[in-house]
């Protein structure tokens, strides 16, 4: 067993910037997904479209998110993203 002890200062969010399209998620992603097309999709609710793009396959490792320099939440749009179609065929399953 241990403890962690952080400064308030580590513990802070850095503020999320726009997409700087340097490609670094992309090369993180292990699954070879783009997540700088996947998340705008979430947020635009544009999720048949997050679907045909793969969206589904992400493995939600975090590598994306780590790796973006402007701090975007990338790996929780992905995951959003699967929710909301996985309600959906759901749905779409029950009637």
């Amino acid at each position: 067993s241990g403890i962690l002890c952080l400064t308030a200062k580590s513990t802070m969010l850095k503020p999320i910037r726009a997409c700087l399209r340097c490609g670094r998620c992309v090369e993180a992603c292990p699954m070879g997904l783009v997540p700088t097309v996947l998340e705008p999709l979430v947020r635009a609710r544009q999720y048949k479209r997050f679907e045909e793009e793969g969206g589904m396959n992400c493995i939600e490792c975090g590598s994306c998110t780590y790796m973006c320099p402007a701090n975007r939440p990338l790996t929780q749009g992905c995951r959003d993203g699967k929710a909301s179609v996985t309600a959906m065929r759901r749905k779409a399953a029950a009637k």
